[in-house]
């Protein structure tokens, strides 16, 4: 759900995604905003050889996401992910 993509300078292949086999305990309350243990994880998988092979993916959060949004390389070659994640109390939406 909701993936993204980046091909490095250096040939990497990087896709971040929710799993939804994992989504869990949705329960939208409309007073407080909130879903209390909701759970939508995120994961960030690698490939070093054009995609005809996969590292293990990992997990990066548990949390509800809300989306995806975009991945970026840096000049310096930091990889920044930008995603969006449900926080409680009160209920939002942080990236």
């Amino acid at each position: 759900m909701s993936p993204v993509f980046l091909q490095s300078s250096t040939g990497t292949i990087i896709m971040g995604f929710t799993n939804g086999k994992e989504k869990a305990n949705w329960n939208w309350n409309n007073q407080t905003h909130d879903s209390l243990g909701a759970k939508l994880p995120t994961y960030i998988v690698r490939s070093v050889n054009g995609g005809k092979t996969w590292l293990t993916p990992q997990k990066l959060h548990e949390e509800w996401t809300g989306m995806n949004r975009d991945i970026k390389e840096t000049a310096s070659g930091c990889i920044v992910f930008a995603t969006m994640m449900l926080k409680h109390n009160p209920g939002r939406h942080t990236v």
